[in-house]
């Protein structure tokens, strides 16, 4: 291979791209020597047998200026000029920021070292404003979140759904019964057969978000053709692509409800894509675009799914709770058509509206919790459910009140665990997080 005749063009490419790697702070600056040894290890890379003709200090220092020159680009030279040079121009405002630090600290699918990770990637991608914040987060995330994130690192498992979705691979996992912070208290599901931790094949064909987890949605190979969704913090480090193509979304018994019937947009964006990364061309996606998700979610209550089909439900509900009901089924108020009643309960108009949901345990866990803003008036199945539920709920309070085994609360015994626990809280801060100055 001969020299190349643009060799100082591609040496300022390579100072851009080490320039980018920087961040502020001692160990994430980079000083000439540096700047010198990132450029030569990239030119060595690319041209194994050509030696690089040295670049001086003053030309990395002529290119610095000529990029802050050209607004383009923030290099800052730190406080103490021997640490050198990092990047400051930042991607996101303060506001941005914070929310995205709010729903990474809330999410139970990523791990602690997974949160940190990808909170400190923001550290030169916000202003003062936000790096503010990111400390206070930081500190949260070490003091609080161990107790309620994934004790294992899930973004390895989401890389390999996202791969098997891509080209249209099946994968294959086991699976947590529950995700119970208590390691000991999670157990792989069993085969019935043969007693032995299932190994699941799936179809995958999504990845949602839904109250602070990350789930899955598929097809599980053999079994009727509906969609499953599984938990990815649920789902084990042992997972897998195999060579098996998915089945088809197509041949999912939702399909035909949720496929959206005008996808024109949709369709010349997928099949104009190009892709050079190993994947097939996403026209081969079609269905993944053509099916409508943001209404299989709302139709189906936090995740809850079966094989069921979806049904109209008509509710009275209290004219104060009508916002949760357009947040919950993610729906506005033209979409609910709600209607109001001539019945006044408390002070507040009754109104009328009818929702399309499918009846299941997520859908009677919701009407459970909302029984007295809300109530089913037709169809008399889902009405009869719910009272059925409601009955077993209040027979088994006046089952208790009628006892002679009652568990009442022995409070000595709750202060003296309520100190104990503080005293664990304190001793936990002092010994078992590190050092954050």
């Amino acid at each position: 291979m001969d020299r190349p005749k643009n060799e100082k063009a591609i040496q300022f490419l390579f100072l851009i791209d080490a320039l980018k790697r920087s961040r502020k702070g001692k160990n994430e600056s980079k000083n000439v020597e540096v700047l010198r040894r990132d450029i030569e290890n990239a030119w060595q890379e690319r041209f194994p047998d050509i030696p690089m003709t040295p670049i001086s200090a003053a030309t990395i220092g002529r290119h610095i200026k000529a990029m802050n020159d050209s607004g383009l680009y923030k290099i800052v030279t730190s406080k103490n000029s021997k640490d050198g040079y990092y990047t400051d121009r930042f991607l996101f405002e303060a506001a941005e920021f914070c929310i995205i630090a709010q729903a990474l600290y809330r999410s139970l699918t990523l791990s602690v070292e997974e949160t940190q990770n990808i909170l400190y990637k923001f550290i030169n991608q916000t202003d003062a404003l936000g790096e503010g914040y990111l400390d206070i987060m930081d500190r949260q995330i070490r003091r609080t979140a161990p107790r309620r994130k994934s004790s294992k690192n899930n973004l390895p498992i989401i890389k390999t759904i996202m791969e098997a979705v891509l080209s249209g691979r099946q994968i294959a996992f086991r699976y947590y019964n529950w995700d119970a912070k208590n390691k000991h208290m999670r157990e792989e599901v069993e085969d019935k057969e043969s007693g032995k931790a299932k190994t699941f094949y799936v179809s995958p064909y999504y990845l949602v978000w839904e109250t602070d987890e990350c789930y899955l949605i598929g097809y599980e190979e053999g079994k009727q053709k509906h969609l499953s969704h599984f938990k990815i913090s649920c789902i084990t480090t042992s997972i897998h692509t195999l060579r098996r193509e998915c089945t088809p979304l197509r041949e999912m018994k939702e399909f035909p409800r949720y496929s959206m019937k005008r996808t024109l947009p949709e369709s010349v964006a997928i099949f104009g894509r190009k892709n050079g990364d190993g994947f097939p061309n996403l026209c081969k996606l079609y269905d993944n675009v053509k099916f409508s998700l943001d209404r299989y979610m709302r139709e189906n209550i936090d995740m809850f799914h079966d094989g069921k089909d979806v049904v109209d439900v008509k509710l009275h509900f209290r004219a104060e709770y009508m916002g949760n009901i357009l947040k919950k089924f993610n729906l506005d108020e033209r979409t609910l058509d709600a209607k109001p009643t001539q019945t006044i309960v408390d002070g507040q108009r009754i109104y009328s509206a009818i929702i399309t949901v499918q009846p299941n345990e997520g859908f009677y866990r919701w009407l459970m919790g909302n029984s007295n803003y809300v109530m089913v008036v037709e169809p008399a199945m889902v009405r009869n459910r719910l009272r059925g539920r409601l009955a077993k709920a209040l027979s088994a309070i006046k089952q208790y009140e009628r006892s002679d085994d009652q568990d009442p609360i022995d409070y000595d015994a709750l202060k003296m665990k309520k100190q104990n626990d503080d005293f664990q809280e304190m001793w936990r801060d002092m010994f078992l997080i590190p050092s954050m100055d």
